[in-house]
């Protein structure tokens, strides 16, 4: 007996999987009503790119440090900062630089840099 030229759909299905692994990504399987199911879609395509950029990786991370340090300067920024768009993190920079003490104005210069690039 010859061997398959294609391999079967379980070792596609397992490469697979093991490359979304190497880069870091995890199999999610939620239930959630119909009529949201498109919007979660959208959701975790957007979470994979975010993934797929180690420079927008690397400003959420900045964005994250923001916020856990200078909060008393960002009260009246309303960003998620574990998803900020890069306008938001330029929105986050000026207000770190404007209001915040050296280490603030510091950390939203690298901010704006990063985000302008």
């Amino acid at each position: 007996m010859g061997q398959n030229p294609q391999p079967s759909s379980a070792g596609r299905v397992a490469r697979l999987r093991r490359r979304m692994r190497d880069r870091g990504l995890k199999r999610v399987e939620v239930y959630v009503p119909e009529p949201y199911a498109e919007d979660l879609r959208a959701y975790a395509a957007e979470l994979q790119k975010r993934a797929d950029d180690p420079a927008l990786m690397a400003l959420d991370g900045l964005v994250k440090q923001a916020f856990g340090r200078y909060a008393r300067y960002l009260e009246s920024i309303d960003v998620n900062p574990a998803r900020a768009s890069r306008g938001e993190a330029r929105a986050v920079a000026d207000a770190l630089i404007k209001r915040g003490d050296k280490g603030a104005f510091q950390l939203g210069r690298s901010i704006h840099k990063m985000a302008a690039g």
